[in-house]
């Protein structure tokens, strides 16, 4: 089942983004449109990344109602990291919230459209007649990512900040203790 209690390991951060669902905070609340156009979308999440120092995805996928974006893993991640995964995730997902990230989509154990397959409820128009939309992909960067540099770009915190901090925490904690 897909179930994060079968999780062995990670091999990537994605993000889901939903055609016409985006939440724009300029507008007052109202949703940023798209219509059809992912293009425009991919582009407005893409710059978003860029102005948070977040480095680009290495893969799109084109789903027909949206686009994911995948930053790859150089590695397999052993799943003890999860709750450090779950944090960039939420990260992530906020900061592309108003483009349309899907807040639903950012467990560990989802799966997501696969490239090749055809997405039965989004149709394209080609001559005139109506056909499924195929999925297909872009690769923007084939260079994977090591998971604690992109945890160090995404996070506050570096993992070396974080541990200090931990230190410093249980020194305060040990001074009060007989």
């Amino acid at each position: 089942g897909r179930s994060n209690e079968n999780l062995l390991s990670l091999t990537a951060f994605y993000i889901d983004l939903d055609l016409g669902i985006g939440n724009d905070e300029a507008n007052k609340g109202q949703y940023r449109r798209y219509g059809t156009d992912f293009m425009r979308q991919l582009q407005d999440g893409l710059d978003l990344i860029s102005e948070a120092g977040i480095p680009g995805p290495n893969l799109v996928t084109h789903t027909g109602k949206g686009t994911h974006l995948y930053w790859l893993f150089s590695r397999a991640v052993p799943a003890r990291a999860l709750s450090r995964w779950r944090v960039a995730m939420n990260i992530l997902t906020e900061k592309l919230e108003v483009v349309g990230a899907d807040k639903q989509a950012r467990d560990a154990s989802r799966v997501l459209r696969l490239v090749g397959t055809t997405n039965t409820s989004a149709v394209q128009n080609i001559d005139g007649v109506l056909h499924p939309w195929k999925v297909t992909a872009q690769v923007l960067n084939p260079i994977r990512y090591d998971f604690d540099f992109l945890c160090d770009q995404i996070l506050p915190m570096t993992r070396e900040e974080w541990q200090e901090k931990k230190k410093a925490r249980a020194a305060k904690v040990t001074e009060f203790l007989p």
